[in-house]
C-alpha cells in the first residue's frame, strides 16, 4: 500500500469499511440466481471482493435482487430492505427487476422496482454473466467513494 492510499484509509475508515465489507443477501424469484452461485466458488470467489454471503437479512449491507418480481414478491422484497443493516445497499440483477423483462407486458409486472425502494445500480442482460456482478461491486465502490450511493434513506 502506498502513502496516498495509507493516508486515504487512516482519514476515512468508515467509507472503507462500508466499501470493503459488503455482506449480502440475495432475493430471487426465478432463473435469475442460476448465476449467483459461481459468484461464490473457488473459480470466482467473491470474498477477496469483500462480497460475503449471509444468512439473513439483518446481517446484510448489500440487497441483489435477481429475477422476476411481482406485486406479491414486491411485499417480500420491501421487508426484506426494510430489515437490512444501515448503510443498505442495492443491486438489480437482470433485466426482470429493471424493466419486467420477457414479462413486460403482464398486468402483474413491477416494471421499475426504483419506484419502491432505493436502488444503487443495475447489472443488466438475461442473465448477466459471473464478471458483471463482480462490475457492478466495483462500480458501487466508486459511488461510495463518491458519495453517490450512502446507503442511508
Amino acid at each position: 500500500m502506498d502513502r496516498n492510499n495509507l493516508i486515504k484509509w487512516l482519514k476515512e475508515p468508515k467509507k472503507m469499511g462500508n466499501k470493503y465489507s459488503l455482506w449480502a443477501v440475495y432475493f430471487s424469484t426465478a432463473c435469475g440466481v442460476i448465476e449467483v452461485p459461481p459468484v461464490l466458488t473457488s473459480r470466482w470467489d467473491a470474498e477477496r471482493f469483500g462480497v460475503i454471503p449471509v444468512a439473513t437479512p439483518r446481517q446484510a449491507n448489500l440487497f441483489l435482487i435477481t429475477g422476476y418480481v411481482t406485486t406479491k414478491t414486491l411485499k417480500a422484497i420491501i421487508r426484506t430492505y426494510e430489515q437490512m443493516a444501515e448503510p443498505k445497499y442495492t443491486i438489480g440483477f437482470g433485466s426482470c427487476p429493471i424493466n419486467g423483462g420477457m414479462y413486460w407486458d403482464s398486468y402483474n409486472t413491477i416494471k421499475h422496482l426504483d419506484k419502491f425502494i432505493p436502488v444503487d445500480g443495475w447489472i443488466a442482460g438475461c442473465m448477466p454473466r459471473p464478471e458483471a456482478i463482480f462490475i457492478g461491486v466495483t462500480k458501487l465502490w466508486g459511488m461510495i467513494d463518491k458519495g453517490l450511493a450512502t446507503g442511508y434513506i
